[in-house]
């Protein structure tokens, strides 16, 4: 018992580790494999339907010395619960409930398959990734053929399904914000207006093309360096000065600090000199985007140049 108390401290603490997924997965699967003497773990993972059967794939295993592995067996490729005649493993387990006792108790068909694989006793648990049944996890015993899995070990067993699910439901999570972050990334970079973004502390952490091309400085001029200096950077000649750098750093500060009363959410627009010398009518909002580290200052910019000047044509 306290082996199998040892493995649930020591999954849980994996599944926080800065180890990588599968890396867990081998080291819990091996760690209760180890506490409760069986001689294989391994785990299934289904896949999308197939017309009208289920199908589920080996994905991880360990195997104790002197047992055969059974990762590359042909019959457990693309296993097919229908015709594997496992449809009584694929209802039970689907709906969260435990396979487990020696084999030869186990249907016909069933036990044929365990069989070939010197399989005497043998406990599977159903995995879960939020609500969706993931795929199932096995432990068997090559050995015992009189093994009774007892209440501890079953419970402890499910225990370490739940810590697998949990990982496999934080790497999904993981894996999906990195895709909204590549989404957002790509349209940030071919947008045409200007976006920037700064951090907590209004250092720039975004200056997309669409504001490189409006303002004529460079990311990699502005990224890093406080936004209030940018803005000094590209003012009008007769509004740099000491006074005004300090004003903006005190007005963006005060933002970020205190976004429920300073709400910035207004456009403006105002002209800029860039680098070259030409000048440009830049129409810019503000926006805040709160998170669990701070309060972040977001901007997007829109060069009116063109459209000011043809409305003027249109008045003259």
């Amino acid at each position: 018992r306290n082996a199998i108390l040892e493995a649930m401290n020591f999954a849980a603490g994996q599944f926080l580790s800065q180890a990588s997924l599968n890396e867990s997965i081998q080291n819990t699967i091996q760690r209760f494999a180890e506490a409760t003497r069986v001689s294989r773990v391994y785990l299934f993972k289904n896949q999308p339907f197939t017309g009208n059967k289920s199908y589920a794939t080996q994905t991880h295993e360990w195997v104790a010395d002197g047992i055969e592995p059974q990762i590359d067996n042909p019959s457990l490729l693309q296993f097919c619960y229908e015709d594997a005649g496992y449809t009584r493993w694929r209802d039970l387990l689907s709906q969260g409930a435990l396979i487990h006792g020696k084999t030869t108790s186990f249907p016909q068909e069933e036990y044929e398959l365990l069989a070939s694989q010197d399989i005497r006793s043998i406990l599977v648990v159903p995995i879960f990734v939020g609500k969706r049944w993931w795929g199932f996890m096995g432990f068997d015993d090559c050995w015992n053929a009189e093994r009774e899995w007892l209440d501890a070990e079953r419970e402890a067993l499910r225990t370490a399904a739940a810590l697998v699910g949990n990982g496999l439901m934080r790497q999904q999570i993981e894996d999906e914000l990195r895709e909204s972050e590549l989404k957002f990334r790509s349209v940030i970079s071919q947008s045409v207006d200007g976006i920037t973004l700064t951090d907590q502390n209004g250092i720039l952490i975004e200056w997309n093309h669409g504001q490189e091309t409006i303002t004529g400085l460079k990311r990699e001029e502005v990224l890093g360096r406080p936004i209030w200096e940018t803005m000094m950077q590209i003012a009008a000649p007769g509004r740099k000065s000491p006074e005004m750098l300090e004003g903006a750093r005190q007005s963006v500060l005060e933002i970020l600090q205190n976004p429920q009363a300073n709400w910035p959410g207004m456009s403006s627009t105002h002209h800029i000199h860039r680098p070259d010398g030409s000048q440009r009518l830049m129409q810019s909002t503000s926006f805040l985007i709160v998170t669990a580290q701070g309060v972040m200052l977001g901007g997007s910019s829109r060069d009116i140049t063109n459209e000011k000047e043809a409305e003027m044509r249109l008045r003259d």
